[in-house]
This record gives C-alpha cells, structure tokens and sequence, in this order.
C-alpha cells in the first residue's frame, strides 16, 4: 500500500493546485464507475441499495457546506490526527487512512450499498488528508471543498432527473 501512496504523491506533486482538486474529485467518481460490477451484484443477490441522503435544491447550504465541514472535522481531520497521535509514526499512515474511510463509510448508513461505496469515497478523502497534511488548513478545506463539490452534483443530478420524470 505504501508503493501506492508514494506514486499517488508523485503523481499529485506534479500537478497544479486546481489541477489536483480536480483530479480528486474525477477519482472519487471514477473509483465508482469501477465498482459497477458490484452494483450488479449487490442487486442481483437482493442487497439494499435503495434509499439515500434527502438531495434537494432547499438543501444546497446544509449539504454543500454544513456537511462537508463537519464530516471533515469528524471523519478525516479527527480521526487521523488522533489515530497518528497515537502510534507516533508516519509509517502507519495507510492504516489511518484505512481507519477514516471506514468510519466514513459506516457514518453513512443509509443502506449497505450505500456504506460500501461511502467507504471508497473516504479513501479519496483521507488520501486528500495525507496529501495535504502538512497543510493542514489546506488539507482540511480542500476536502471539504471536493466534498461540497460532489454533494452539489449530486443535488444537480437529482434535479435533472426530476425534471425529466
């Protein structure tokens, strides 16, 4: 895992500053599309699937900044710094990693489904936090901005298809 991060980090190093929150929020998407054959599985073995966050226009503020902010202080900024406080060494950094994308998956629990794939958006954002982490102020509000970006495509989405049912 650690070979992983090392050539994430080259590759993010090279890259601009809008160019990286970009890339981040592309592999929070991109990520998903390639768990689509388990999306396949999930409904053909009658896992839950349906159901999910209210995503409306009235709560564009509630889920592009409320949120974002709190689940970034709670998910990633709190439970990596307290997890690397802890062990002391930066070499155990993938497992707070690992650690922050599960409670951000389990902390949204509106179904299975849902939790998984929560799961492997918190990897990107507690990669986001290492990434930035000796920024912390830039680590903590470039997730929150990749994180509010995601919620307003999904308010987005969910009014197009409204509007085309």
């Amino acid at each position: 895992m650690k070979k992983i991060i090392n050539k994430l980090n080259r590759f993010f190093l090279k890259r601009s500053y809008p160019l990286q929150i970009l890339l981040f929020l592309l592999a929070s998407y991109i990520i998903l599309i390639l768990l689509i054959p388990i999306i396949v599985v999930m409904l053909a073995t009658g896992i839950n699937t349906e159901g999910g966050p209210e995503v409306s226009t009235d709560k564009v503020i509630e889920l592009m900044v409320i949120a974002p902010i709190l689940e970034t202080l709670v998910y990633q900024y709190l439970i990596i710094r307290l997890f690397m406080y802890f062990v002391k060494s930066r070499k155990y950094y993938p497992y707070a990693i690992l650690t922050s994308a599960i409670v951000f998956g389990l902390g949204h629990t509106y179904n299975p489904g849902y939790v998984f794939f929560a799961f492997f958006i918190g990897l990107v954002l507690a990669y986001m936090y290492y990434f930035y982490s000796k920024q912390p102020a830039k680590a903590f509000w470039s997730i929150v901005l990749v994180h509010g970006l995601r919620n307003g495509i999904s308010i987005a989405i969910n009014e197009l298809v409204n509007l085309q049912g």
